[in-house]
This record gives C-alpha cells, structure tokens and sequence, in this order.
C-alpha cells in the first residue's frame, strides 16, 4: 500500500460529505496503491520557475528581517463558545493532532496509514525539488495568487502598480492590492476542463486558476467590481452587489462552447461578500476590503520607475492597529490568530447555509469526523466538538 490507502467500502458512503475536499487524491488515483500518482506534477508548468523579485533587495539577495516575539492570547474556552473554538486558529493544530493520533493507531473510518512509507514519501518530494531546482534552492518561488497574476513570467502586478500616478499614496495601493486579490482568490476554484480565458491585452489563452487570475484581474482594471466609475481599480459592497451572473458570464467568456464551471456559485459568492462588506468595523463606510489596511511601509524607487524595488513591507490592519493586543509591546505587533479571527469573523457570512453551525454560527471549511473522541483535548475537556478544520 502507499502512504494513505483508503478503506474497502468506504468510497461511496464518503462522497456525499467529501465533495469538495478530497486531498486524498494527491496520494492515490484511480485505485491505485501508490506513494504518488505516476500523473503528479507542478500545479502550474507555466509559472512555477517564475522568480519571486518582489522579495529581493536592491542587491538581488533575499531579504531577512527580525521577527519579534509575542504574547500570544488562549484559545476561546470550548465549554463557554465552542463555535468560537472551533473558528479558532488554535483549533486547526489541536483537532488535526486528533486526528493524527487515530491515524498512527489506524483506527480512521476511511483510512489505512502505513506510517512507515513516511520516509519514502518525503524523500521523493526532496527529490523533486532538487530535480527541478538544484542548486539554486532560493529561486524557490512561492506558491499563490501573485504567480498566478504573473503567468507566462509577465510580472502583471508590477505592472499595475506603474500604471497608477504618483498621487496614489502606499497606503492607497496597498487597499487597492487587497481588493484585488481577495475578489480574485474567491473567484479560484476548479474552472474545469474546457475553459479557457483569452486575454483582452495580449490576445493569449490561459487555463484553470492562471486563465481565472488574468481574466479577474482584468475585470478588475476595467471597474467591473467598482461602483465608482471615477475609481475602476477598487472592490467594494455596490460595485458587487450590482453584477450579474450574466455580467460575470460575458467578462468570463462563458458560452456552450466554452463552459465555465460553477458560473453562478461564484456570482452567488461575491454576493455574499458584498454582504459581508457590510461590516463597518472591519471595511469601513465604503464597504472595501482594503479597508482592512490601516498602514503600510513600502519602500519604492522613485516612482514610478521602470520596476520597482520591495526592501521592506508591513501591513497593519485598521481593526488590528488599534487592538490591545497588539499595542501590548513597544513596537506593534500582530499576532496571527488575531489577523486569523478579523479574516475568520469578517468574511464568515460568505459561507453557504448548507456548510457545519455549531449554535447557528457556520464554522466554515470544516466537516463532521466520527473519528473524533467524545470530548475535546485534556487542556479543554468539556462539552463534544466532533469537528476536524482543514
């Protein structure tokens, strides 16, 4: 067997609740027993040598800036909010542990792990990355919405922000940059297999997340997400709340002969948001997402230069900037989980009703787990969580 098989029996009672998350098949395909499908590859051969510039420094070394230490708060007490534990940071690590524990005793409902093939599985991964990048290990690029802006090595966002004019402040870009990335990422999902997205400014054809990111990007240059015409690089709660599926069809070029998967769930997606954008404490008056930001160090050439040079970014959130936790040290500091419950509380009404509520709250991307033990870890026994976040 490979590292994960699944159990005999097990694949069809599972369907039903695992449509949309089945991780599994980066281990197996097609019921083969194997440690990788013989079919595994990059995600994106197009833009998975891209170089991660806008991480550099003027002398082209990657940049290294001190992290600070901090303080970090307990997790929401399970027996008093557990819906707020589970939403919770903390959550993921604990629950996860759970379900690793059952996994090496083999005791999961879908799952057989051969622990031992655990070495093998991590030195073929190391053998793909010496493969494809040795020996420069920092040419490493990150994987994220940004490589799929800069497909085909085109560095798009840079691009972008060029073409904006001086009086556009840091502070300003960096609102306009949030705006754009977050519609862009909730509208990545599978694409399908037929769909292709020709692009408006250079004639070419891209596919899947890459084809999605261009065509969002260039929706978003053309005001699609605006409801200011004055203002057409923003997102804000009017602008979405206006477009129609048939709007997002046309800018997708959705037809018969080229089908966009799940068209209107992503209408019906940024709907939600622009509902979620309501929350004024989060994205103010003007309902932006960007509105999250409340500073943000950029070091810039001269602007607008012909590329721009990042040495050193620092984003703090408006909400976040303003918190007692984060004005508890000299200099400020974010904690993670308080960035993760300002994302966690503030998008939480785009979540379908169909998804997991504990006490009416949905709690997201998480699902029940009968593999789960009746109550929580020793630290926060109390009142029966059977959820697993992923």
């Amino acid at each position: 067997m490979g590292f994960f098989r699944r159990k005999e029996g097990r694949a069809a009672s599972n369907n039903n609740n695992n449509n949309n998350n089945n991780i599994h098949h980066h281990f197996e395909k097609d019921g083969q027993e194997s440690v990788f499908s013989n079919s595994s590859s990059r995600a994106s051969s197009t833009s998975a040598r891209l170089p991660v510039s806008s991480i550099r420094s003027s002398n082209n070394s990657p940049t290294s800036h001190p992290i600070p230490e901090a303080t970090m708060a307990p997790p929401p007490d399970p027996n008093l909010d557990p819906a707020a534990y589970l939403r919770s940071i903390h959550a993921v690590r604990q629950r996860c542990g759970l379900v690793m524990e059952k996994a090496k005793e083999n005791q999961l409902n879908h799952f057989d792990v051969d622990m031992s093939k655990f070495q093998t599985t991590a030195q073929y991964i190391v053998s793909i990355i010496k493969r494809d990048y040795a020996p420069d290990f920092q040419s490493i690029p990150d994987h994220g919405r940004w490589q799929h802006f800069d497909v085909g090595g085109k560095p798009r966002i840079n691009q972008l922000l060029q073409s904006w004019p001086s009086t556009i402040d840091n502070l300003e870009r960096a609102r306009r940059l949030i705006d754009l990335f977050l519609v862009s990422v909730l509208l990545d999902a599978g694409a399908g297999n037929t769909w292709s997205y020709k692009s408006k400014e250079s004639g070419k054809v891209y596919r899947r997340s890459e084809g999605l990111a261009v065509a969002s990007l260039e929706m978003f240059k053309a005001g699609m997400f605006s409801s200011d015409h004055t203002e057409p690089c923003q997102v804000d709660g009017a602008g979405l709340r206006r477009l129609t599926v048939g709007a997002l069809a046309k800018r997708m070029q959705h037809s018969e002969e080229n089908p966009l998967a799940g068209l209107e769930g992503r209408a019906g997606l940024l709907a939600r948001l622009a509902d979620a954008l309501n929350n004024q404490e989060l994205f103010g008056v003007d309902a932006r997402p960007g509105n999250m930001l409340g500073r943000c160090f950029m070091l810039f050439s001269p602007f607008p230069p012909p590329t721009i040079r990042y040495c050193s970014t620092k984003c703090l959130l408006d909400y976040l900037l303003s918190h007692p936790s984060t004005l508890a040290s000299s200099v400020p500091i974010i904690p993670v989980p308080l960035l993760w419950n300002v994302l966690m509380d503030g998008l939480s009404p785009i979540w379908p009703p169909s998804r997991t509520q504990i006490d009416g709250i949905s709690i997201g991307d998480a699902w029940p787990c009968k593999a789960m033990p009746s109550s929580p870890p020793p630290q926060n026994r109390g009142k029966t969580l059977s959820l697993s976040t992923s």
